[in-house]
């Protein structure tokens, strides 16, 4: 026996019930207070712009989440992975929803059931962004036994990252060095020169320099250390962010291209010189 078509679109719409764990698909909330077929669109249309704007939310608070992990990883990975996943799930649901519609035949309802079949992706994905990104973020927590606070520690420099490329200074006869007290001054030692400077930072990961800025010497040195210098300075003037992740400390820029990597020393009794 053949069925008719309006037989055959409550079937399809039956199915779609299966992918996604709720009451009712988003058509069938509408047809339960709609009195007609134009009032089930505008009501399926209203529930699109309504997920659609909880998506975006939810991709803001997951992007948010992932800057976190990366900064704790000292990496770009995981905004860059979510940014990958999020164009590959659009591409996806275009198709797919695509597809949903052209298993309707035309005056069936198929326009009704690729906004059915957003409605519910887009709910899913937000769900997935809530979700999953929290737990990451939870478990790359640092650990007990790192450097709680960035202040009152001597940081040695162990790695400069400019531009995307790393180095060393293994060549320096003297530690390159920082140290940040809580009364918002930091000073430290370059390669040849000392400097000195006043900064602002926030229990979100960010800092900056404030006042004049970085006060440097003036010495002259041998023009291997002072490349490295100028490196080294161009960095720290430009720092956007830090991250203290066991006992390093990372003070990156704003793009995250290029970083200074710092081991601490604790300073025991009255505070060190830099």
């Amino acid at each position: 026996m053949t069925l008719p078509a309006p037989a055959i679109a409550a079937a399809i719409f039956a199915a779609l019930l299966s992918l996604h764990a709720r009451a009712a698909t988003p058509l069938a909330e509408c047809d339960q207070t709609a009195s007609g077929r134009l009032q089930v669109r505008a009501c399926l249309e209203r529930m699109t712009k309504t997920e659609s704007a909880a998506l975006v939310r939810a991709l803001a608070d997951a992007r948010a989440r992932m800057e976190k992990l990366d900064r704790a990883a000292g990496s770009a990975n995981a905004v860059r992975a979510l940014e990958e996943s999020q164009r590959a799930f659009l591409e996806f649901r275009e198709r797919n929803c695509a597809w949903i519609a052209a298993t309707l035949s035309p005056g069936t309802g198929a326009g009704d059931a690729a906004l059915d079949c957003m409605i519910r992706m887009d709910r899913a994905r937000a769900d997935e962004l809530r979700t999953l990104p929290a737990a990451a973020v939870s478990r790359a927590a640092p650990t007990a036994g790192g450097v709680g606070s960035f202040t009152g520690v001597e940081w040695h420099l162990t790695q400069l990252v400019f531009d995307g490329a790393a180095t060393g200074l293994g060549f320096t006869e003297t530690p390159v060095s920082i140290r940040f007290d809580e009364s918002g001054q930091a000073a430290g030692r370059g390669p040849i020169n000392r400097f000195n400077a006043s900064y602002s930072s926030s229990a979100d990961g960010r800092i900056g320099w404030t006042g004049a800025g970085l006060q440097t010497t003036n010495m002259a040195g041998p023009p291997e250390a002072m490349e490295k210098e100028d490196m080294f300075f161009q960095i720290l003037g430009q720092v956007y962010r830090y991250r203290v992740s066991g006992s390093r400390l990372i003070l990156e820029t704003e793009d995250a291209n290029s970083s200074l990597v710092f081991e601490y020393e604790p300073l025991i009794g009255a505070s060190r010189a830099a």
